[in-house]
C-alpha cells in the first residue's frame, strides 16, 4: 500500500507537469496565431499604402499646401486690417465719450452749465420756447383732468 501511495504520488506529480507544458503548448500557439493574423494585416496595409502612394502626385499635394498657406495668410491679413478698424471706431467712440465726460467735469468745477450758456443760441432759444410750451400744455391738462 505504501508503494501504491508513493506511485500515486508520482503520477499525480508527472500529471501536474504534462497539465503545465499543455498550457505552455497552448499559450504558444495562441501567439503563434496572433503574429501571423499581425503579419496578413501588416501586408494588406501595405498593400494599400502602396496603391495610395500610386494615386497621390506628391507635386499637386504640395501645391495645394502652398496655396492654402498663402490663401490663409491672406485670410489673417484682412481679419487683422478689420479687427484694427473696428478697434480704432470702437477707441474713437470711446474718446468722445472721454472728453465729453471731463468737459462736464471741468463744466461743474466751474459752476457753468452748457445749458445756460447755449440759452442765446437761436436753435436753442426756439428748443426752449418749444420745451415751455409743451410743459404749458401739460398743466393745462394736468389742470383739466383734476377737474
Amino acid at each position: 500500500m505504501a508503494k501504491d501511495l508513493v506511485r500515486i504520488r508520482k503520477q499525480q506529480t508527472k500529471f501536474l507537469n504534462l497539465t503545465a507544458q499543455l498550457r505552455a503548448i497552448s499559450l504558444t500557439m495562441t501567439t503563434v496565431q496572433s503574429i501571423n493574423t499581425m503579419s496578413e494585416s501588416i501586408k494588406k496595409v501595405s498593400k494599400a499604402m502602396t496603391k495610395l502612394n500610386a494615386q497621390i502626385k506628391l507635386p499637386e499635394l504640395q501645391k495645394a499646401i502652398q496655396n492654402f498657406i498663402k490663401e490663409n495668410e491672406k485670410m489673417e491679413m484682412k481679419q487683422e486690417v478689420m479687427q484694427d478698424a473696428m478697434e480704432d471706431v470702437f477707441d474713437d467712440v470711446e474718446d468722445e465719450e472721454e472728453s465729453e465726460q471731463i468737459v462736464n467735469q471741468v463744466l461743474d468745477e466751474l459752476q457753468i452749465s452748457l445749458d445756460q450758456q447755449l440759452v442765446d443760441a437761436p436753435g436753442q432759444k426756439a428748443k426752449k420756447d418749444e420745451v415751455k410750451a409743451k410743459d404749458r400744455d401739460k398743466e393745462l391738462e394736468d389742470r383739466m383732468g383734476n377737474l
